[in-house]
Formats: structure tokens, sequence, C-alpha cells
């Protein structure tokens, strides 16, 4: 694993009580140790065994990680984040450097206030299972990432496993944040994303297929589908289908959308369009012409 490097900060959160300004309390935990306010910046020998960003496990109130170098993993999970964490990537890269590793960043558990999780401003790269996870918790937020789950090397069989009809193995961009995914890239993944808050002004581009959408609730928005195999496929039978406003559906290899059996649909059948601004659709066509219309 490549040593590397967090700065961490941490943000007072302020209020005026009876008796005037009162702070709450801010740290960063790792293995049962907590890190406050008073003794910041540390380094990763301060909070991560080894000093690796790879194999750690931070969780906190209000906590704030800020990359200063690359990390690595040749296998397994590399970053673990439980709630209160805002991890800043600061343009940096947690890749792969096998053919086959679990997660690039977990999270089990966010929720609201100094307990929220936000991860933002990197890239993932590589064979892993999954770019980015929730595990739990119901306030996480995603924002400003490129995932590239295939630079060039063949990755193993391995995967996330979905519970489709039937259940099948994926490697998947970004699985199941209960909440926002922003300004985010995912492309060469099995499935590019499978999200059930909310997705704004992202891409997925060149995966097998680019949304799987679990529920009515996911709302998409500025969303741009290119070049996926399948753009958009349903969770299961019962699955509603996601709202979608100011997007695109461009280039798909076999079909705009299917059905649980992998059957083509019209795109009609797997979204709703809201909205007054257009939804721009290209349909895939037998002879290689696409026939493109705005909804």
């Amino acid at each position: 694993m490549q040593r590397w490097l967090v700065v961490v900060a941490f943000v007072m959160v302020s209020g005026l009580g009876l008796a005037g300004l009162v702070h709450a309390a801010d740290e960063c935990c790792v293995g049962g140790q907590c890190f406050s306010e008073s003794g910041f910046p540390y380094d990763a020998d301060d909070i991560c065994p080894g000093g690796d960003l790879c194999g750690c496990t931070i969780d906190g109130n209000n906590c704030e990680v800020t990359l200063t170098e690359d990390a690595s993993t040749s296998s397994g999970d590399c970053l673990t984040l439980g709630d209160g964490v805002t991890l800043d990537m600061n343009g940096h890269t947690i890749s792969c450097t096998d053919d086959d590793c679990g997660l690039g960043i977990k999270n089990t558990d966010s929720d609201a206030g100094g307990a929220k999780v936000v991860i933002k401003n990197g890239k993932i790269e590589g064979c892993f299972d999954g770019a980015v996870r929730a595990t739990g918790g119901v306030n996480a937020t995603v924002d400003g990432l490129d995932i590239d789950m295939d630079t060039g090397t063949t990755c193993a069989a391995g995967g996330v496993i979905v519970s489709l009809n039937p259940s099948w193995v994926a490697r998947i961009g970004v699985v199941g944040i209960p909440g926002n995914v922003t300004d985010t890239q995912v492309r060469d993944a099995g499935i590019g994303m499978l999200q059930g808050g909310s997705i704004v002004d992202s891409v997925v581009r060149n995966n097998g297929i680019g949304l799987v959408a679990p529920s009515a609730t996911l709302d998409v928005f500025g969303m741009m589908f290119l070049e996926n195999d399948v753009h958009i496929r349903p969770f299961t039978v019962n699955t509603q289908t996601p709202d979608v406003q100011e997007s695109a559906f461009v280039l798909a290899g076999t079909c705009n959308c299917t059905d649980i059996d992998d059957v083509c649909q019209d795109i009609e059948d797997c979204v709703v369009f809201k909205g007054s601004a257009p939804n721009f659709v290209c349909v895939p066509s037998e002879d290689g012409s696409r026939v493109c219309s705005f909804h």
C-alpha cells in the first residue's frame, strides 16, 4: 500500500444559547481513539494505523479529513467511513492496483447534522467491486468524483451482489448512497450507479448498465447517459419509474432501457419525464442509425 498523509481540520458548529456562543464538540475517531480540534492538523501517522489510508476506519462528529497524497490497495477495501466525516479528496486518487479489490470507500453510517457523511473532490479508479458504497445511514452525499472502474486492466470476476431478477454480480461505481450524488462521472463499470436518493449534473458513460433505479424516490436532474450498453434498468418488477428532468440518453449500445428480464423497452416505460425543459433521447436501431427526439 502507498503511504499518504491526511490533514484533519474541524468545523466549529456555533449557535447562540442563553449564555452566549456555544461550540459543539468536533472530533475524528480511529480505533476508539478520538482527536479533538485542539491538536490539528494530524497526518496519517496520528490517525490511521501504520499511516495507511487503505485499511483505516474513521468516524466522528463534524470530522474533516483532507487527502494530501494518492492512496492505493491491491486487495480488500480501502477506506471505511462511519458517521460524521467529511472526506475531501482534494483532487487525489484512490486506486486498485490489482485485478480485484473490494470497495474504494465504504460508508457504514450517516445521519443529520454533525453525523452527516460527505465524500467529495477526487478520483477512484481500477478494479474495485464498488467505488463508493453505503451500507447504512440515511444522509450521505457524494460530490465531484471521477470514477473509472477499469483503466486498462482486465478485472477478475467479482463485484457487488445485486438482488436483481435474477441476482447477479457487477462492479458498480456508486452504490446505495442515501442522499445526493452530484457532479460525478462513472465509466467502464458493470453498473454505473445503483442509487435511490437523487442524481444531479452527473454522467454515466460506457457502462454495462448506466443506472439501476431502485425506487420511485429517485430524482434525476441534468444527467447524461452516454454510450452505455443499456442506459437504465429497474431494480425489481415492482419498482416505480424515477423522475427525470433536463437529461440526455445518447448512443446506447443496445437499449435505452430494459425491464427486469432485460427486454428492450421504450424510454417512457422506464422513466417519468418532468419539468418544462426538454430531455434528449436517441433511440438505438438495428441498422445503426439514431432517431433522436426531445421529450
